[in-house]
């Protein structure tokens, strides 16, 4: 992101990838959005959160983001990305593509 400290090709200093390209993560709907925008060449992420009680590892790479929960006794979760929802619980997780298949 320019005008924020960090050169051109979506790393921030000391050579890591910028977590602000992930763009936007938000909650609508019982439903955790992902909206991630990581071109190739940016290098991978990945960042912990917690939602509705489940400690979740994000991991943006090689043209894919995987949402994993550490194991518990949560509830399963909604993950939505690129027009597809999926669900999760303690211990899972799933995968998405961040790039459209070539049809």
């Amino acid at each position: 992101m320019r005008g924020r400290g960090h050169p051109p090709g979506g790393h921030g200093r000391l050579g890591r990838p910028d977590p602000a390209r992930l763009r936007r993560v938000e909650t609508r709907a019982d439903t955790l959005h992902l909206n991630p925008y990581w071109p190739d060449g940016a290098g991978a992420l990945e960042l912990g959160l917690t939602y509705r009680g489940h400690s979740l590892t994000l991991s943006v790479q090689d043209g894919r983001i995987q949402v994993c929960a550490a194991p518990g006794a949560h509830r399963p979760i909604r993950v939505h990305c690129r027009g597809e929802t999926r669900t999760i619980g303690p211990g899972g997780g799933v995968t998405f593509p961040l790039r459209e298949s070539p049809s």
